[in-house]
């Protein structure tokens, strides 16, 4: 008989009132994790994490490794601390360009929700405390979107450990050693995946974005990215990119917040923030600016530039330019913003939170045209976007089908269905 693993439950909750307004980190940790020590980065310092509270070891940090994947399976799990290394030492062909660098994640699921019963009211917009669940196992109420594809769940998922390109000769890269500038857009990947890839391979989308936000709040109990473990590479050279696999001896995680000169890496994932744009699929706004959010559930709904089987979420309460301030939690949405401050207001705790949430007539230049209605965004890259933008605030930048957006693959393998 097969031994089940025991259920795992963890519960966060966060103040809106007290971020946004009065510049404190109100995360409190909840049931069964109430006497964790956080996790911390020496962002000024040596880059590296602080574990304490031994936070690393347990569900499901425990379980996210790097690995070497090919056709959609593991070739081997790579040493953390060096991917060019297999994790029983012996050498690993990461500069193999048929070959993917990627970080498996186990399947969580959770649940996002508003406690109503605690509401402050800050330039008329009402502000609650927000709870979020966290289970190993499936529960009511409780989604695993990330996991989640066409209606398929499955048991873990692989994310490219770097930014990946297509390069002139129309071979997507996902290996150590390449420079981060596509040859070919955002739109020519899409629709030509099928022929670059195997079919289990898809692109970053919103609820895996949702997924990392909800684990990074988990580990360092903070929302504030850039100064919980630094901002990422800024430079508005492109010519000075970093390579991937620049950060493969610096471990799991490594950030500075330095002038934004250094490539970062949280969860094994280099430059999840900061150098290049990243185009968050799966994640819409319309003329009305209402949102469209990609429905894995759906066995008929695709990533796709229409909006097709998408859900639609209602406006924001306000209009006006700026920045969030309040979200709407749901475990079908993910954080949506609903209302934002004026650019006047920028500083911390407002900063690089999420920009502008616009509507595709607002833009008359450096967008496809195709996409309208919709006006679909990018996230936690650009020169001056920090990991503020992962930390529960979907970054809110206009896509741009230029040369220096990057994709980063995600791979549903079909040995790990559930």
């Amino acid at each position: 008989e097969v031994e089940q693993e025991p259920a795992i439950n963890y519960e966060l909750s966060y103040d809106q009132l007290a971020a946004f307004v009065e510049g404190e980190h109100r995360i409190v940790y909840g049931a069964d994790c109430a006497d964790w020590v956080p996790a911390t980065m020496d962002v000024n310092n040596t880059g590296l994490i602080t574990d304490n509270g031994g936070l690393l070891e347990k569900w499901p940090f425990n379980q996210i490794k790097p690995c070497l994947v090919y056709q959609g399976q593991i070739i081997g799990y790579l040493n953390p601390n060096d991917y060019s290394l297999f994790e029983n030492g012996t050498a690993a062909d990461i500069t193999n360009p048929d070959y993917e660098v990627m970080v498996e994640f186990p399947k969580i699921y959770y649940k996002l929700e508003h406690e109503w019963d605690n509401i402050a009211v800050w330039n008329s917009c009402k502000l609650s405390n927000v709870k979020i669940y966290i289970s190993n196992k499936a529960k009511d109420g409780y989604v695993c979107y990330a996991h989640t594809r066409q209606g398929v769940e499955y048991d873990s998922i692989y994310i490219s450990a770097y930014e990946n390109i297509v390069n002139a000769d129309g071979k997507l890269l996902c290996n150590s050693g390449v420079w981060p500038g596509n040859k070919f857009s955002h739109s020519y990947v899409l629709e030509n995946l099928s022929t670059m890839k195997d079919a289990q391979y898809g692109t970053f989308n919103y609820h895996v974005a949702t997924m990392l936000q909800i684990l990074s709040m988990l580990l360092f109990k903070e929302y504030e990215g850039s100064y919980t473990y630094g901002n990422g590479f800024k430079n508005t050279n492109t010519n000075l990119f970093w390579h991937s696999g620049t950060n493969n001896t610096k471990g799991m995680f490594y950030g500075l917040f330095k002038g934004g000169d250094f490539c970062s890496k949280l969860f094994g994932l280099e430059n999840i923030l900061g150098q290049s744009s990243l185009i968050l699929d799966g994640f819409m706004s319309t003329e009305t600016k209402s949102f469209l959010v990609y429905d894995p559930t759906n066995p008929n709904c695709t990533i796709n530039y229409n909006g097709t089987n998408y859900i639609e979420y209602a406006p924001p309460i306000d209009t006006y330019s700026g920045y969030a301030v309040r979200f709407d939690p749901s475990s079908t949405g993910g954080f949506l913003p609903v209302s934002r401050v004026p650019v006047a207001s920028y500083g911390k705790p407002y900063y690089n939170c999420a920009n502008t949430i616009k509507k595709p007539s607002e833009y008359t230049s450096a967008v496809d045209t195709s996409n309208k209605p919709y006006m679909l965004y990018s996230f936690g890259g650009e020169w001056d976007v920090s990991l503020q933008s992962l930390m529960t605030y979907t970054a809110m930048y206009k896509r741009d089908d230029n040369a220096y957006n990057v994709e980063r693959l995600i791979c549903y393998p079909n040995s790990k269905k559930s």
